[in-house]
C-alpha cells in the first residue's frame, strides 16, 4: 500500500494550528520504517554495489522517479556482454522513461540493478569480470522530467547537459514519496548468466521443439548450429521451459534487444547458406 504522507502531514499541520501551536515549533514528519527494514550488508550493498531488484521491489512517486524503500536510487544493467570486441555500456534511469517502461512489458527488468551511489561510477560485469564505469544518464529519463526543454536543445548542448548532469543535484530538485517494499539481497541473487548445465538445457530445448525454429519454421536439424535458444526475459539464469524458445539466428537476431547479432558470422553464414 502506498501511503500519502503529504497528505497526513497536512492533516497534523492543521491540528496543531487549532490547538494554538506556533508555526515554528511544528516539525514535519519523518519515516523510518523502510530504512530499519535493511541490515548493514543490505545497506552497504545499496550503496555501493547495488541491489538486483524486480518490478515489484520498487516504487514510483507521482513524478516518475524511482524509490526503494524510502529512498531515492538509480536503475542499470549490471551484467553486459561483449560483441565483436566491442563493450556498449548501459545507461543508468532515475526516472520511470519510456526505455523502462518497454523493459517492464517485456518481462525484461529483472536484468537491473538499484542503487543509491550518485556519483555515476558504477560496478558492472563485463563477460563475468568486474569493473567500475562511469555511465551517463538515460536520455530519455532526461526527456521525461524535463520535457520540451529538453527537446528544444540542440544537439551539442544535449550532449553536455549528459556530460554534466548532476544526480544528486536533481534528487534535491525534485521531491518523492516514501515507501516500504521487499528486498532480494545482492549477494544471494544469481548473477545473469547461463547455468553450468546450459548447453545440455539447450540441446533439449532444440530437441523436443525437433530442431525447428518456432517463427519462420525452418527445421536445422542438419546443421544445429544456426538454431539457437532464447531466454525470453533476457535472465540466462532463468531455464524454465516457458522462457525459452528455439529460434534459428535469424529470428533470434530480430528479437528486441538483439541488435548486436546482426554482424556475426554466424548470421551472414546463415543467411547466404538459404540464399535469405
Amino acid at each position: 500500500m502506498k501511503i500519502n504522507y503529504s497528505y497526513i502531514q497536512s492533516m497534523f499541520d492543521g491540528l496543531l494550528n487549532e490547538m494554538g501551536v506556533q508555526e515554528e515549533n511544528i516539525r514535519p514528519l519523518t519515516t523510518t520504517a523502510g530504512w530499519r527494514n535493511l541490515d548493514p550488508s543490505e545497506l552497504a550493498a545499496l550503496s555501493l554495489e547495488g541491489l538486483d531488484v524486480e518490478a515489484k521491489d520498487f516504487n514510483i512517486d507521482d513524478d516518475g522517479f524511482l524509490n526503494y524503500r524510502g529512498r531515492k536510487v538509480v536503475l542499470y544493467i549490471r551484467d553486459i556482454k561483449t560483441f565483436g570486441g566491442r563493450v556498449s555500456n548501459p545507461k543508468f534511469h532515475f526516472n520511470h522513461c519510456t526505455t523502462l517502461e518497454s523493459m517492464m512489458a517485456n518481462g525484461r527488468f529483472n536484468r537491473y540493478v538499484v542503487t543509491t551511489k550518485l556519483d555515476k561510477k558504477y560496478k558492472v560485469i563485463i563477460d563475468g569480470n568486474e569493473k567500475w564505469e562511469d555511465l551517463d544518464v538515460c536520455r530519455n529519463c532526461l526527456k521525461k522530467v524535463m520535457g520540451d526543454d529538453y527537446e528544444n536543445l540542440n544537439s551539442r548542448e544535449k550532449n553536455k547537459l549528459v556530460a554534466d548532469f548532476d544526480i544528486a543535484k536533481a534528487f534535491e530538485i525534485y521531491g518523492y514519496n516514501e515507501s516500504q517494499l521487499p528486498i532480494q539481497n545482492e549477494y544471494t541473487a544469481e548473477k545473469n548468466d547461463y547455468t553450468k548445465d546450459w548447453s545440455l538445457v539447450s540441446r533439449r530445448m532444440k530437441a523436443i521443439n525437433h530442431w525447428t525454429c518456432k517463427k519462420c519454421k525452418r527445421n536445422l536439424k542438419d546443421n544445429p548450429k544456426y538454431l539457437d535458444c532464447h531466454h525470453k526475459d533476457a535472465n540466462k539464469s532463468n531455464n524454465d521451459p516457458n522462457n525459452l524458445e528455439v529460434l534459428c539466428v535469424k529470428c533470434h537476431s530480430e528479437s528486441e534487444m538483439h541488435g548486436h547479432m546482426k554482424g556475426e558470422a554466424r548470421l551472414i553464414e546463415y543467411l547466404k547458406a538459404y540464399k535469405l
